[in-house]
């Protein structure tokens, strides 16, 4: 892991932001990737690169670390989740933190990192986590159709470029149902034709992603 950074403040905290100012990160990187049916990015995909266009400029965190009562629930839901799913998978899970990594991209460095919900197999680069805890309703649309929510994929992609995981395990928790329901959980391996395909893609975008960065920034540091 020594190409890897590692920040274990609280999610939420101003050291957690902080760390995470200028930063794509996985939580967003569904916005890396919009983009409208004429193919031309979305409000989303533009709001994203003004943020961090700020944040490179300022060194100061756009966001504002507000949590809606669904957050609160999925953060209070978390560590449960996670013990079922260590039982799922035979395996011990960990906390990791805020995962950082640089690119080089046109000679300028960037980071992308992530907040994963835990990892396996000794580090973050065996095997990583994705745990949700939904509404009922959302759950059992999870485990009616089962596969990985289309929703969910970016992150997925975006958390295994960042740490290097060879395995994500997607996990959705519901304890309010029925025990046999609780519990959907799906592995993502690299290698898996399908996986492979979704990663080049989102690469590509992240790639496009981060050129506009590239002169967006520039445009305003010849201003500056």
């Amino acid at each position: 892991m020594s190409d890897l950074l590692i920040d274990t403040n609280p999610q939420g905290s101003p050291a957690w932001l902080a760390a995470r100012a200028g930063c794509v990160t996985g939580s967003r990187a569904a916005d890396v990737v919009a983009v409208r049916k004429d193919g031309q990015p979305t409000a989303a995909r533009a709001d994203y690169l003004a943020q961090l266009v700020a944040e490179h400029l300022t060194g100061q965190p756009q966001e504002t670390g507000i949590v809606t009562p669904w957050m609160q629930r999925g953060t209070e839901l978390e560590p449960e989740a996670r013990l079922r799913l260590e039982a799922h998978i035979d395996e011990p899970i960990f906390e990791a933190g805020f995962i950082r990594r640089a690119l080089v991209w046109q000679d300028h460095a960037y980071h992308i990192g992530c907040s994963v919900d835990g990892y396996f197999g000794g580090s973050p680069q065996h095997g990583i986590v994705e745990l949700k805890c939904p509404k009922p309703t959302t759950h059992l649309r999870y485990l009616r159709e089962g596969v990985i929510p289309s929703d969910y994929w970016p992150q997925l992609l975006h958390n295994l470029l960042v740490t290097g995981a060879e395995v994500c395990w997607f996990a959705s928790y519901c304890p309010i149902l029925p025990p046999p329901l609780q519990l959907f959980a799906l592995k993502v391996e690299r290698g898996d034709p399908d996986v492979e395909r979704r990663r080049t893609g989102y690469q590509l975008a992240l790639s496009a992603f981060l050129s506009d960065l590239d002169t967006e920034l520039d445009y305003w540091r010849t201003r500056a």
